[in-house]
């Protein structure tokens, strides 16, 4: 009997390991996701600054990036 409850108890266990193992892999998977398209966001700002200060033939001031490449278009 005792055996049977420890068993069992053990089993519970080990399938919250699982499920909480699972959890973290996606979790793990998302923020490497995340970091990827942080980078190709930051790329593209970078890419569109510089060909703003090109058009515009001097450095051009951060608000005005963004005025004209608002974040939401990024996210749509």
């Amino acid at each position: 009997m005792n055996t049977e409850l420890l068993r069992d108890a053990m089993n519970r266990l080990k399938a919250q390991a699982d499920k909480h193992r699972a959890n973290l892999n996606q979790y793990k998977a998302g923020l490497a996701n995340l970091h990827t398209q942080l980078q190709k966001l930051d790329n593209d700002l970078f890419a569109t600054r510089q060909r703003f200060e090109a058009l515009a033939g001097e450095p051009v001031v951060d608000t005005t990036v963004m005025k004209l490449y608002p974040l939401n278009d990024q996210v749509a």
